[in-house]
């Protein structure tokens, strides 16, 4: 009923976003975020290409693990303030409240700052235990004692929150493409100096990333200051945020923190089967992040005005967007994969060598799952503006029981392939599950309407 619904009403989806410029703006930002993003994972796939050749594949799977290990500590404590700051704030700029507006920056900012003391007092903390489980060498932990210094650094929530929210999305493009010429260039002066050590490049590495971060927050301060002004937002007290803005903050990082096992575990399970084996699993999920190129813009440009249209109470023009963006992605990627199922191997045997060549049918299937959940790209976002972020939280945490459960059985009969569909059926299972709750919700709608 729903769907039918959804289906009869696209003209008048087209008249109504049309009238003002929802459709010229995503598409803007979309092209902004997508040379931004795109420039930058590419030049970062060179960077990657080029520490494997330095490093080999064993070395690079001890700076994955160690790399890895970093953003999974971060993760557990490092809330996600800068959907909160989207949401919030763009109800705080719909009313025209400047003093609000200036309140849920300043919130955001001290969210950031305490998760990235407690991101980093956390991960220092728990390295001798995990050591223990995992059976980690003294080599690899120093590793991961050094990327867990980076944490302290990660205060980059509120700022992207405010760029996106402020729609300069030129500024963000602009800094992931400096960033990775200058990762590139640090790493590739490094590789003709010569003496090469998985230690020293790790440092290396380390050092591009804090100044990443310290370089988005000295630019989201930049446009704050001409928007509202520093002291404003100084002045501005925590309370004055509208109600639900630590609640929702709190559920958001939640929510990211369930999601947890299907983003980071899969390289630890991997690694019990082979170091060499997660040297090549991460590079191919490197790779398919450049076939992500347009999905990636999409989910970072869209949120603020889904946001927008939900506080306008537009609520099934959003979705209806939703489904049009999921139907134009699939359109895009499955030939993009039928094109890469007959070049792969040629490509990786040549680029990479042989042990990746090897390894071509992983790379399409993963290849696969990742044009069905890409496809759905705008659907997390919407379900963030509507609100939903405790349903999100269950979802994610039962979608990723169900991930671990599956990859720790599957991997024992299909090796890594069990991996792969533990994620699938992750994925699976969380867009199930919240597109039934979305169509609840405009169901209801539209009966109080009637």
């Amino acid at each position: 009923m729903v769907k039918k619904h959804i289906l009869n009403q696209d003209c008048e989806l087209a008249r109504t976003v049309n009238a003002n410029d929802f459709w010229p703006r995503l598409v803007k930002n979309i092209t902004t975020c997508l040379w931004g993003s795109g420039g930058a994972n590419l030049l970062n796939l060179v960077t990657l290409l080029l520490m494997v050749k330095l490093l080999g594949s064993t070395n690079y799977g001890l700076f994955v693990l160690a790399q890895q290990y970093m953003t999974l500590a971060d993760s557990l404590v490092n809330f996600q303030s800068w959907q909160g700051v989207i949401k919030f704030g763009s109800a705080a700029v719909v009313d025209g409240d400047d003093e609000r507006l200036a309140a849920v920056i300043k919130y955001g900012f001290t969210i950031d700052l305490a998760g990235a003391v407690a991101g980093l007092a956390l991960a220092l903390a728990a390295i001798p235990v995990v050591g223990r489980l995992l059976q980690w060498e003294p080599g690899l932990l120093w590793l991961a004692v050094l990327f867990s210094l980076e944490i302290l650094f990660h205060i980059g929530g509120t700022p992207t929150g405010v760029l996106r929210l402020f729609n300069l999305y030129n500024l963000a493009a602009l800094h992931s493409v400096a960033l990775a010429m200058v990762r590139l260039a640090a790493v590739g002066i490094y590789a003709l100096a010569g003496q090469i050590t998985l230690e020293s490049l790790v440092l290396l590495y380390i050092g591009v990333d804090i100044a990443k971060h310290i370089s988005l927050l000295a630019i989201a301060a930049w446009v704050v200051s001409r928007r509202l002004g520093l002291r404003r937002v100084a002045k501005s007290k925590l309370g004055g945020t509208g109600e639900g803005f630590l609640r929702y903050t709190l559920w958001s990082n939640l929510g990211s923190t369930a999601d947890i096992p299907v983003k980071y575990f899969d390289v630890f399970i991997i690694a019990r089967l082979s170091v060499e084996l997660v040297a090549i699993y991460k590079v191919f999920k490197q790779i398919i992040q450049l076939f992500s190129l347009l999905a990636n813009p999409i989910s970072q440009a869209i949120l603020p005005q889904l946001a927008e249209l939900v506080a306008r109470q537009q609520d099934a023009q959003a979705y209806r967007v939703v489904l049009r963006l999921r139907n134009i992605l699939l359109a895009l990627l499955l030939p993009v994969t039928v094109l890469c199922s007959l070049v792969a191997g040629p490509c990786f045997q040549i680029l990479l060598g042989p042990e990746f060549a090897q390894q071509v049918v992983l790379f399409i299937v993963l290849l696969l799952a990742n044009d069905y959940t890409l496809s759905y790209v705008a659907l997390h976002p919407f379900f963030a503006a509507l609100g939903r972020v405790r349903e999100d939280f269950m979802i994610t945490l039962g979608s990723n029981i169900a991930f671990l459960a599956v990859a720790f059985w599957l991997v024992n009969y299909f090796s890594i392939y069990g991996i792969v569909a533990g994620g699938l059926l992750q994925g699976v299972l969380t867009i199930t599950c919240k597109t039934r709750i979305i169509q609840r919700i405009l169901r209801q709608a539209t009966c109080c309407a009637c």
